[in-house]
């Protein structure tokens, strides 16, 4: 999780020139939140299905090694369901404390931080 918040903070800190001209043009802070939750929310769409598919793999491979069969191991689709829904709440959180430094400003303090 902290890995995923220190990526998404210094995806937003390249963004910050963006972000700041949307909230100059009227742009209200919780649409432009919304668009980054929705642009990490789209990424996740392609890469838990990938992740899910891998899975079964990935975990026979680790359950060989701690002593277990590569068959015994189940992975469901109320597994991958679970793991969305928990994975989807956790990247709406990362993205909100990500941007919480940037939104603290106001439009013209953030064009003004620009080189």
């Amino acid at each position: 999780m902290v890995l995923i918040i220190l990526i998404l903070s210094m995806s937003i800190r390249s963004r910050k020139r963006e972000t700041g001209i949307l909230l100059a043009v009227g742009i209200a802070k919780p649409a432009v939140i919304l668009q980054y939750v929705l642009e990490t929310l789209l990424i996740a769409v392609v890469a838990f299905p990938l992740a899910y598919l891998s899975s079964k793999q990935v975990a026979g491979a680790l359950g060989t090694l701690f002593g277990k069969a590569a068959e015994n191991v189940i992975v469901t689709p109320e597994h991958f369901i679970l793991v969305a829904i928990v994975g989807g709440v956790l990247l709406v959180a990362a993205v909100l404390v990500s941007s919480i430094s940037t939104m603290r400003l106001k439009p013209k303090q953030i064009l003004s931080q620009m080189e």
